[in-house]
């Protein structure tokens, strides 16, 4: 029989010199190569075509390379990505899409400061079908020429820098007659005059992103003309033949002064989003417009008010570099997402919004909590709050001011020392990752209903907590990061329920802790006194987990008969010398590394290795063992060489 050599059949069981039809029955036989080819179409949509390497796909079987090949919805959009390795193989992958599926790309995106290959950039105006382009490359006349052949371009993203002049932007409208949506970004050596131009040439187009000396390098000596002329063009805005385009303006080192932009924002009825940053001339911002949806503002540093008034505004962010503000004014009923850094400057903030959820307010230390109380009652649905520094040693929130308060995120700069939370929607307080609030925050004071999430990692100066709720699903304090925590009084109230409650590395005077069930009470090396252990499980009548690791001050425990237990772990426990608990009651128990402890029932001592012979129910670890529990799961325990079984 006739054999053949070919590199798709080429799979476990089956060699290159094998007949092919046996080899076609065997790939046929396989369970993915009986799925139809919908299904098959349906899978391969869930991989990337760069990141994923989809072009590979084709080297498994003949059928797989006939989907590719046949579905062209699979190539539609090719997105390069940052890799953080070598960028060959990405380049490989690039090249076989290009040159066998390039004829069904319809979108090439790549992502800002990436680097293109030589080989792979000379296959873009092989891309016939290509609509949307974009990448990072300085537009020059000679780029231009080079991508003629994509005539078929809708959408693009210009990047000229120094290098694009008015007659290359002209030749951009000229070569790519069809072109909707354009974004002109750091295009410094182009003139109001040329952009004009450009946009009367092009007779279709729908929406223009402008984006004046963005990036601009102002060690560079024509940068100063690139100023110059983005101020020409700001003032003449309204001159543009097609300034109903406009939808996007980023103003960057723009010697603009207020009533200037305010006239040039007015002159833009479609404008949807604005960025200013940079403009040293701007003494204040004061906008009007009923079109604009997204603002950001930042790095005015001589800007002394922010006056805005925009009915369609849903998003408004105020950064860094705003060290002379002082007066935040906002008119916008349907504002969504407020994020605010007062740059220390900050004293007066008003807002006016129907629909404000999400906001962020950080670096206010001069916002008095009049005024931010005030804030809070004028926005009732805000849902989502972000809380920095304002001025206040004690900060409130009330349930009149929050009613529909669910997330609480304490940032680094918060300074008042009472943080006290009434409110009965709330579902989740946290501090910032990676916040260390060291000197300020002393004492936190929750009440609300039903709590999912609270965590106060990070909190060292945390010296007192006070919870109350019906339910609480996790509470967090502290982490595992060696700096012990003081707590003075740490009382956990819940009407219903209590979840994972979880204690790292804390010095406990008192401890308070009431529900008629919890699901795991952990207290990971804790110091804390015998009697103040005993105390405060006296409000609880069942508790499925109890976890008390490596607590070195605790010498005695005793387990109140009142309350019912499943697991009991006093795992690193060393200095523990009695253990006074019903054991017939108790499924589970972990001594391990507690060397000198003696368990005892009812005054009388217990013998563990008896006990666990008559009782098949019964699993202990013993102080000899290292076996180490989770602190939240059923009991599964781990065992290195010196480990006793149980």
């Amino acid at each position: 029989m006739a054999t053949c050599l070919r590199w798709d059949a080429v799979s476990e069981g089956v060699t290159e010199t094998s007949p092919a039809p046996v080899k076609d029955q065997l790939l046929y036989d396989r369970p993915m190569n009986r799925l139809p080819r919908e299904i098959i179409v349906r899978i391969f949509r869930h991989f990337d075509p760069v990141c994923d390497s989809l072009p590979l796909l084709a080297c498994v079987c003949k059928k797989w390379r006939k989907v590719l090949q046949e579905t062209p919805s699979l190539w539609r959009k090719v997105h390069v990505r940052q890799t953080k390795h070598d960028s060959s193989p990405q380049y490989a992958v690039l090249g076989a899409i290009f040159i066998t599926y390039g004829h069904h790309v319809q979108q090439l995106l790549w992502e800002p400061a990436m680097r293109i290959s030589e080989s792979v950039f000379y296959l873009i105006p092989s891309l016939s079908g290509l609509t949307v382009l974009s990448i990072p490359i300085t537009w020059t006349r000679t780029l231009v020429e080079t991508l003629s052949p994509l005539s078929q371009l809708t959408d693009v993203f210009i990047n000229g820098g120094f290098d694009l002049s008015d007659e290359d932007l002209l030749l951009v409208a000229v070569q790519f007659p069809l072109l909707k949506r354009v974004t002109v970004s750091s295009c410094w050596a182009i003139t109001w005059l040329g952009l004009q131009q450009f946009m009367i040439c092009l007779e279709g187009l729908e929406d223009c992103s402008l984006k004046i000396n963005n990036s601009l390098p102002v060690e560079d000596a024509r940068s100063d003309r690139a100023m110059t002329e983005g101020s020409i063009l700001i003032r003449s805005l309204n001159e543009l033949t097609k300034v109903d385009v406009m939808t996007s303006l980023t103003l960057n080192l723009v010697p603009v002064e207020v009533e200037e932009l305010w006239g040039a924002v007015v002159s833009l009825p479609n404008l949807k989003k604005l960025t200013v940053c940079n403009c040293e001339k701007l003494h204040g911002v004061r906008l009007t417009s009923m079109s604009l949806q997204k603002l950001n503002l930042h790095s005015l540093w001589s800007a002394h008010f922010v006056s805005v008034t925009a009915p369609s505004l849903r998003r408004l962010r105020i950064d860094y570099g705003m060290e002379s503000c002082e007066h935040l004014e906002v008119y916008a009923n349907k504002l969504k997402t407020l994020a605010v850094d007062g740059s220390g400057a900050l004293r007066l903030i008003a807002v006016r919004s129907s629909r404000l959820s999400t906001v962020e307010l950080r670096n206010c230390p001069d916002l008095s909590l009049s005024e931010f109380q005030s804030f809070l009652k004028n926005n009732s649905t805000i849902t989502n709050l972000v809380l920095g520094a304002i001025s206040a040693v004690e900060t409130y929130i009330e349930p009149s001011w929050c009613p529909r308060l669910q997330k609480l995120t304490i940032q680094p700069d918060f300074k008042s020392r009472v943080l006290s939370v009434r409110c009965p929607t709330l579902e989740d307080l946290h501090v910032s990752e990676g916040c260390d609030i060291t000197e300020q925050l002393e004492s936190v004071i929750i009440v609300a209903n039903h709590l999912k999430n609270i965590s106060l990692c990070g909190v060292l100066s945390l010296r007192n907590l006070h919870v109350q709720c019906d339910l609480l699903d996790s509470l967090i304090v502290n982490t595992t990061n060696d700096v012990m925590i003081s707590l003075r009084s740490c009382t956990i109230h819940a009407h219903r329920m209590l979840g994972n409650i979880k204690l790292f590395d804390c010095s406990l005077g008192v401890l308070s802790v009431s529900a008629p069930s919890v699901r795991a009470l952990v207290l990971y090396r804790c110091s804390l006194q015998n009697y103040t252990m005993q105390m405060a499980l006296m409000g609880c009548s069942f508790i499925s987990h109890l976890c008390i690791e490596r607590c070195l001050s605790l010498t005695q425990f005793h387990l109140p008969p009142s309350i019912g237990l499943l697991y009991l772990n006093l795992y690193g426990c060393q200095r523990l010398r009695l253990v006074n608990i019903d054991l017939p009651r108790l499924p589970a128990l972990n001594l391990g590394q507690c060397y000198k402890a003696d368990v005892t029932c009812d005054g009388r001592r217990v013998d563990l290795n008896k006990l666990v012979s008559e009782n098949d129910n019964l699993s202990i670890v013993p102080p000899c063992s290292f076996v180490k529990w989770t602190h939240t799961e059923v009991p599964s325990p781990q065992h290195n060489d010196s480990d006793i079984s149980w």
